[in-house]
């Protein structure tokens, strides 16, 4: 019996993640929305974002290809922007229930300090390369082949997953499980749509590690792809 529950799974460097993730959500209708994001984070991002911004004007790239740099996964974080822009559209409830985890913090704090790296040592003409090189990809049917089979292959994931320490899945899971059984008991009837990493929603984990849908066995899962096929 399905719980009320559906799960799309992203992979968060998807090229092809926004268009993907916006063409999904007008198909599924959700009338609530849970993403894996939390308000510190999105607190977070916009600081790393502004950094981004400023090492960028200090080498003299221009505003407009910084914005389109930043609009790019990872730095995008796409599925926060598209469930923002859903919810916004059709006045339905968004809530961002993953853990404040130490590790994201560390993670992002690592991410930062690597991009400004890298940033200090482009210069202009390396920089709009990496841009035209990104939009080649994005509209190469090889490259997106190539990516969607080891992104969203179950059992490449699966096999990633017994390798991940616990704080990054089982923890978190564990908290976002109460977090949706809340959104659950305050929105009886309603179609819920959870949008997270594909890491916690593929199903046919060993018994001995839990992620999210080892709670919500019943519940539909789509990983991005199918969207393609819509």
């Amino acid at each position: 019996m399905n719980c009320g529950l559906t799960f799309i799974g992203t992979n968060h460097y998807d090229l092809h993640g926004e268009d993907r993730l916006e063409k999904l959500l007008d198909y599924l209708k959700p009338q609530v929305i849970t993403c894996e994001f939390t308000d510190e984070r999105k607190k977070e991002r916009s600081l790393i974002q502004l950094k981004l911004s400023n090492a960028l004007k200090e080498k003299g790239i221009d505003v407009p290809d910084i914005q389109k740099w930043l609009q790019m996964p990872p730095n995008s974080d796409y599925e926060l922007n598209m469930c923002e822009s859903y919810s916004r559209k059709y006045n339905v409830p968004l809530s961002l229930i993953d853990l404040n985890s130490p590790i994201h913090k560390k993670i992002m704090e690592g991410n930062l300090e690597k991009a400004i790296t890298q940033i200090t040592q482009l210069n202009k003409d390396k920089f709009h390369k990496i841009l035209r090189l990104c939009e080649r990809h994005k509209g190469s049917f090889i490259y997106k082949k190539m990516f969607d089979f080891n992104s969203y292959n179950k059992r490449i994931i699966i096999n990633t997953n017994e390798r991940l320490p616990y704080t990054i899945i089982g923890e978190r899971d564990i908290y976002m499980k109460s977090r949706l059984d809340q959104v659950r008991k305050n929105n009886p009837n309603k179609k819920i749509i959870h949008v997270g990493g594909c890491r916690h929603v593929v199903k046919g984990r060993d018994c001995n590690k839990v992620n999210l849908i080892s709670f919500f066995p019943s519940s539909e899962v789509y990983f991005l792809p199918i969207a393609d096929s819509l």
